[in-house]
């Protein structure tokens, strides 16, 4: 099944996250999806003490393997993911705002960090709400956010946009406004 979706997604990103909660879980799927995934399918390890021990494992010993950790909470979680050797990281940024945490800072220190620290590591702002957060967590220094299709929708249908595109259809067919 993970093959079928993998072409579906051809020339596009893929993550799958690894399940389980203990470092042997997590690393007995890790194994299973190694099996399972082609090499450009990215992994999602969550940014915990036993995910960042995998993580680390990971790189050293396939290091063509793309891998993103997930939950990252706050600058602390962020910055050890880069030092593991992560691709990627994604900070949930609704539910950090949902905890009464400024997910806009933390990314914004994490892209700085990473700056000072000369670590590769990128920034994919996760768990969105609305369009505000987006646009947020990006001119706060994420690389890129994963947005879901609902978002997407809104964000291409703005109501000044449609009310100009009435006014100039009017305008050409000749009618006064």
């Amino acid at each position: 099944m993970i093959d079928e979706i993998e072409q579906e997604f051809d020339d596009k990103k893929l993550f799958v996250q690894v399940q389980g909660r203990s470092s042997k879980e997590m690393e007995d799927d890790f194994f299973y999806l190694l099996e399972v995934t082609s090499k450009t399918t990215g992994l999602k390890v969550p940014a915990t003490e036993n995910g960042l021990g995998l993580i680390q494992k990971i790189k050293n010993e396939h290091p063509e393997r793309t891998v993103l950790a997930t939950i990252v909470y706050s600058v602390e979680q962020g910055y050890l993911a880069g030092l593991a050797g992560c691709d990627w990281i994604a900070p949930y940024v609704n539910r950090m705002e949902n905890q009464n945490i400024n997910p806009y800072k933390v990314v914004q220190d994490i892209h700085q960090l990473y700056r000072v620290q000369n670590l590769s590591t990128k920034i994919m702002g996760a768990s969105f709400k609305n369009q505000a957060q987006i646009r947020q967590t990006l001119l706060s220094g994420a690389d890129t956010v994963t947005v879901p299709p609902i978002i997407i929708k809104s964000m291409m249908n703005n109501v000044l946009a449609e009310e100009s595109l009435k006014v100039f259809q009017q305008h050409a067919q000749g009618e006064e406004i």
